[in-house]
């Protein structure tokens, strides 16, 4: 609700604006005949999905904007829809893990400033995160897809394990946690990397 939909006429100026309602709806009535563009004001917080031109088809190629609705004289034109994604995330932790469980305890030490790659489903790095204070990364405001995280070793600690958190995945693989498949909406957890002091 409340997101911002524009109706415009074929030389493109806005000649009406409406906000969807409760259950997502918007509506532009008592129009002259004629062909006319709908574009949604993409709402904060959701990534781009996709739109679907309606009943009386039209253009659907640019993002959040529909072109070439011609409407005949009586016409009644429904669903022109604009479809948004929930963003994903994926954090976790990287600290010396004194037992060897591969579990934070509260009382190991978190390390800072280790690098953290996060990988696409073709194993393209397609972002970098650095542990803080308290050892956390996150990753965040993702499309939904399949995504591994993979740790640099950092100096002066042997390596540990890692562990799998909440939205499964794979971590056989020294310093990396793979396979890890977000869908829309999903905020995975406890992705995390354990050293080893010498």
């Amino acid at each position: 609700s409340g997101v911002t939909v524009q109706l415009l006429n074929v030389q493109g100026t806005v000649i009406q604006t409406t906000l969807t309602d409760a259950e997502g709806r918007y509506r532009f009535d008592n129009l002259f005949p004629g062909t006319y563009a709908v574009r949604e004001l993409q709402p904060q917080g959701y990534l781009q999905g996709g739109t679907v031109p309606g009943s009386g088809g039209g253009n659907a190629s640019l993002q959040d904007l529909i072109t070439a609705i011609d409407i005949p004289s009586g016409a009644q034109l429904i669903e022109y829809d604009f479809c948004e994604i929930e963003p994903v995330s994926i954090a976790g932790r990287v600290f010396v893990d004194l037992n060897n469980n591969c579990i934070f305890d509260g009382v190991e030490q978190p390390l800072s400033g280790v690098r953290v790659e996060l990988l696409d489903g073709n194993g393209i790095v397609v972002e970098t995160a650095f542990t803080d204070a308290q050892g956390r990364y996150k990753f965040d405001q993702l499309p939904p897809n399949n995504y591994s995280v993979r740790e640099l070793q950092p100096g002066g600690y042997f390596q540990g394990g890692q562990a799998a958190g909440s939205h499964g995945g794979d971590d056989t693989a020294v310093d990396l946690l793979g396979d890890v498949g977000l869908r829309s909406g999903d905020q995975a957890i406890n992705y995390d990397f354990c050293e080893t002091p010498p």
